[in-house]
């Protein structure tokens, strides 16, 4: 035996339900303006309750979203109909680890805590390989930093400190010999950096107080450049969720 609710407004259907005895809630289904399905689930009251679809207004799944209590499991899609992110969120809150997609790989994995960034991330080169790892606590980078070339080799290495470069840092070359390095203090450049060659050689010397290099006067060498470059891309803090249509896009824009 079966129940209908409808709910109308300047005559289109907004919102209809059903409800079956023996079974846990009432299911509805929520419409965009021109009658299409938003959403369709079972809820107790206001409150979903077991599997609820949402859908992109050309019929598309949006994402499933499997309640049960105050945690919900979810799978979300692209545009393109592609499975792209899954994770679970507590009290509508991230929480735990979620992985990030593009097509059977996976590009990226973070870790939250009451919707704030807590724990490892990391991301992926097309190989599997990592491309970087970070730390985060409170939704601030803390502790190490490091990225990697394709082969696997450790390209740059550094701390934060609530959620700012902190200590010592090294860039390297792809064979593993040293291309910089040098000291952070509360973000900026600090004290002596040493810049060498491929050959293992120190090429240059540059001191630098409060992020400002004493010679400025001085024109930068290639490996000063290309470390820069690195940690200016590294200082980034992108969203992958933001590029759910394109994870492509996510590694790029966040300087990979």
């Amino acid at each position: 035996m079966r129940g209908i609710v409808l709910c109308w407004m300047l005559g289109m259907i907004l919102l209809d339900g059903a409800f079956a005895f023996g079974q846990q809630g009432v299911l509805k289904k929520g419409y965009y303006p021109d009658g299409k399905v938003r959403y369709e689930g079972y809820f107790e009251g206001d409150e979903p309750v077991g599997k609820m679809t949402r859908y992109y207004p050309d019929g598309r799944i949006q994402a499933e979203l499997f309640h049960q209590g105050d945690k919900t499991e979810a799978v979300l899609y692209s545009k393109h109909g592609e499975y792209v992110s899954a994770g679970c969120y507590q009290n509508r809150l991230k929480e735990g680890e979620w992985h990030y997609k593009k097509g059977e790989r996976v590009i990226a994995t973070e870790t939250y805590k009451e919707n704030k960034l807590d724990g490892v991330s990391r991301k992926y080169f097309t190989s599997g390989k990592i491309a970087e790892e970070r730390n985060w606590k409170q939704g601030f980078p803390e502790g190490i930093w490091k990225a990697y070339y394709p082969d696997g080799g450790l390209r740059i290495e550094a701390g934060y400190v609530d959620g700012k470069l902190e200590g010592k840092m090294q860039g390297y070359y792809p064979d593993g010999s040293v291309m910089a390095k040098g000291m952070y203090r509360n973000n900026l450049k600090e004290g002596v950096w040493y810049y060498y060659g491929r050959d293992g050689e120190l090429k240059k010397t540059k001191t630098f107080r409060g992020g400002i290099a004493e010679d400025q006067q001085e024109e930068d060498i290639e490996e000063s450049r290309k470390l820069d470059k690195w940690i200016d891309e590294g200082k980034k803090i992108v969203d992958p969720v933001h590029f759910i249509d394109d994870p492509e896009m996510y590694l790029k824009a966040a300087g990979d």
